[in-house]
């Protein structure tokens, strides 16, 4: 998975946490969770 696979991962973090409204979210933890993702094999400093 990539950053351009914004859909899937969109899809990944919604079906790790249901419950948690994406407006409170933070950059920096949503930069963790994607990176911490099992099928994401993309460079974290090209979110940037």
């Amino acid at each position: 998975m990539k950053w351009t696979d914004t859909q899937l991962i969109a899809e990944e973090l919604y079906d790790r946490n249901p419950d948690l409204d994406p407006k409170t979210v933070r950059f920096t933890d949503l930069h963790k969770w994607i990176c911490e993702l099992e099928n994401f094999d993309d460079d974290p400093n090209k979110s940037k």
